[in-house]
């Protein structure tokens, strides 16, 4: 054997001791990369279903948008209609203002006439009466000159 010296030992140990750390780091290293290859694809599949859900919900904005315009179409129909009804309901309750007054002037007018054709009844019978006793004495003034008349051949 030859002789080592010191120096020679402690370089190979150095060397025996760098070349060990090395292959503890390349074995550390080897088992992250598994670990880091496991997490890499776990990732993957998380970021494709975030993408397939950030999809779906990319479709409901842009379905939700159309039924918003769709309730906002509606709306603005609704409002039209509302205004439109409101302008009927002001026509039809002018128009029940005025009827109101009509039928109040009819039945004053009914009124007035049923007290006329009252009154022309009462002047009727009282003229039937005057003219009954006109006749009546008229007839009687005659009846004795019907006898007188005969009476003169």
């Amino acid at each position: 054997m030859s002789e080592t010296s010191e120096q020679t030992m402690a370089e190979i140990c150095l060397e025996l001791l760098l070349r060990g750390s090395t292959t503890a780091y390349n074995m550390v290293y080897a088992s992250n990369r598994g670990q880091l290859r496991t997490e890499v694809d776990r990732l993957k599949k998380e970021l494709e279903e975030v993408m397939a859900s950030h999809s779906q919900c990319a479709q409901m904005m842009a379905d939700n948008h159309v039924l918003m315009e769709n309730l906002k179409k509606a709306g603005l129909d609704l409002r039209n209609s509302r205004d439109s009804l409101a302008v009927d309901l002001k026509i039809a309750k002018e128009t029940i203002v005025n009827l109101t007054t009509n039928r109040d002037d009819l039945r004053q007018t009914v009124v007035n006439l049923k007290k006329a054709a009252d009154e022309e009844a009462e002047t009727r019978a009282e003229m039937l009466k005057a003219i009954v006793a006109e006749h009546t004495g008229f007839s009687e003034g005659i009846a004795p000159n019907v006898f007188s008349c005969k009476g003169v051949p």
